[in-house]
């Protein structure tokens, strides 16, 4: 047994093992690095001078020069979700720096652009990049990537360097929704959420126009009484955009209780043995285009939709749209926008759509860890995640920053943005993916999330009586067996999709039964016989 297998166990363990463990290869980096290009930012931190030293196997490594861990020096590479801030480097290697003892790491830290973070991080994994962990989720490339066979099984290594953390999720049993055959590929979180669609309109406009109707919480509740409001809106402020089409998926499967699988199919979401189908076959999608039509006509959205991209969150802080469809985090949230700061109260009115009709809870594989099938520190990466789950030090770095230079604390503990920073112009905070990481029994109140905000999401989650849990949670369909029909049926789909979503085509009728008859002659069929068998199998086995 080598001796950094040793020193790795003993860090973790107050007494010694005997047993041997099998590890993955671990290396060093030195140096520091910023490339930015591609849609990535990468950051390298690494503060500690080193020598070279050979362990008992005769391997040269890299260790400290003096004192400090008895780990072996290692450089973690992380993936996170879409811009680096500015004090990013300043801060992963503070948290390098204060943490060296306990895990002597050093940090490369690459941010994916959120628009092709999918794609880029599938193509990192076929080419055999060895990075640590990364940010994932359903909504992402998660359900690609376990098809993919790109992440570890973590499962023999969880017990001894995440200690914590594995019994937390064996109270919580949150570890079957990332379980195949019993091999545990991915970290997810513990939050408790639903993402059903509000609708949410700024304040300024509905005041002015005068309409009770609009001027009270939860009074849209349909589809049509939407579209009365985006014309009601149009025609008292016609240089605004009065909605900025986002949602509508969502609304339609909520008004159609419907859930939404991988590969845009569908089961009902109240069936008990369900069907799969896909989203273009369904009356919700002929819906769907006739109303992306309607608004389009009606100058209810924007007619350059498809050639200008627009951040319709951004649009509605500087008053530019008067609507979105969101959910109720960001309904509820404290806006740090510019234009319209503070709490939802004083800026926005909101609706729930459809509050009677069920729709499926967010799952634990919202928001997760993974670590790379060929990480060369996988061991390290899980005791990071350690000492997320146990270190308050640790984790208010790693979320916050530096206090007084990223944050500072307020009153009640608050962490909050430095004089001069918002949610705007950020230096560090709320940095994309931390979401993977967010642990309830350390979380503090920010200018975002104020204090018991997410216990009045999972109180939402769980009493609302149209909230349920998916029955099928952690099924995620291997369709390697149909992929040529597969890839003709998605491509097809995207490139069809992209006009009827918008409302851009003449005759929204035609052009749904059209693409409806091309996914046909690509092999629909046989893909979804495919998926109801792997759904039928995955219920049988439950």
């Amino acid at each position: 047994m080598n001796t950094r297998i040793k020193k790795l166990i003993a860090t973790i363990l107050a007494c010694m093992m005997t047993a041997t463990l099998l590890m993955a290869c671990g290396g060093s980096d030195s140096g520091t690095t910023d490339t930015t290009g591609g849609g990535t930012d990468t950051t390298t931190t690494t503060t500690t001078d080193t020598t070279t030293t050979t362990d008992d196997s005769g391997t040269t490594t890299d260790a400290p020069a003096a004192g400090g861990s008895d780990l072996e020096p290692v450089t973690l590479r992380i993936i996170l979700f879409g811009d680096k801030r500015q004090e990013t480097d300043t801060v992963f290697a503070h948290l390098a720096d204060t943490f060296r003892d306990e895990l002597n790491v050093d940090y490369e830290v690459i941010f994916l652009a959120g628009s092709d973070f999918q794609d880029r991080l599938i193509a990192m994994a076929a080419s055999g990049d060895n990075w640590d962990l990364n940010f994932d989720g359903d909504w992402l490339a998660y359900s690609v990537m376990v098809s993919n066979n790109a992440y570890l099984d973590v499962a023999p290594l969880l017990p001894t360097y995440a200690p914590t953390l594995n019994a937390v999720y064996q109270e919580s049993g949150v570890l079957g929704s990332v379980s195949v055959n019993g091999q545990v590929f991915a970290l997810p979180w513990t939050m408790r959420m639903n993402q059903r669609p509000i609708l949410q309109w700024t304040k300024t406009y509905a005041d002015q126009l005068g309409n009770d109707l609009y001027t009270h919480l939860d009074q849209i509740k349909t589809v049509e009484e939407m579209d009365t409001f985006f014309l009601d809106m149009r025609d008292g402020f016609p240089e605004k955009t009065a909605f900025d089409f986002s949602g509508v998926e969502r609304m339609m499967y909520v008004k159609h209780e419907l859930t939404e699988l991988p590969n845009r199919f569908m089961v009902e979401t109240r069936a008990t043995t369900p069907q799969v189908t896909h989203y273009a076959m369904t009356d919700a999608y002929m819906e769907h285009a006739y109303w992306a039509h309607k608004w389009q006509n009606d100058g209810v959205v924007w007619s350059d939709i498809l050639e200008t991209e627009r951040d319709g969150n951004a649009m509605l802080a500087i008053g530019d749209v008067i609507s979105h469809i969101s959910w109720h985090e960001w309904v509820n949230a404290v806006s740090t926008r510019d234009n319209i700061l503070g709490p939802p109260e004083t800026n926005r009115y909101s609706s729930l759509l459809y509050p009677d009709n069920v729709f499926p809870n967010r799952t634990p594989l919202a928001n997760l860890a993974a670590i790379n099938r060929n990480a060369a520190n996988p061991e390290r990466a899980l005791m990071f995640l350690e000492m997320v789950e146990t270190n308050q030090e640790f984790y208010d770095i790693l979320h916050f920053g530096i206090e007084g230079l990223t944050y500072v604390l307020g009153p009640n503990g608050e962490a909050e943005y430095p004089e001069g920073f918002s949610g705007s112009n950020s230096n560090y905070m709320e940095w994309g993916g931390q979401w993977a990481f967010w642990k309830p029994q350390f979380m503090r109140p920010t200018a975002t999330y104020p204090a018991g905000f997410w216990n009045r999401e999972a109180e939402f989650a769980d009493n609302l009586e149209s909230n349920v849990n998916s029955l099928l949670i952690g099924f995620f369909p291997d369709l390697s067996a149909v992929e040529n029909e597969l890839s003709m049926v998605d491509s097809t789909w995207r490139e069809h999709d992209r006009m009827i979503n918008t409302g851009m085509v003449a005759d929204p009728e035609a052009a749904v039964l059209a693409l409806r008859q091309q996914l046909l002659n690509m092999g629909l069929e046989a893909v979804t016989a495919e998926y109801q068998d792997q759904i039928d199998a995955f219920l049988a086995n439950k």
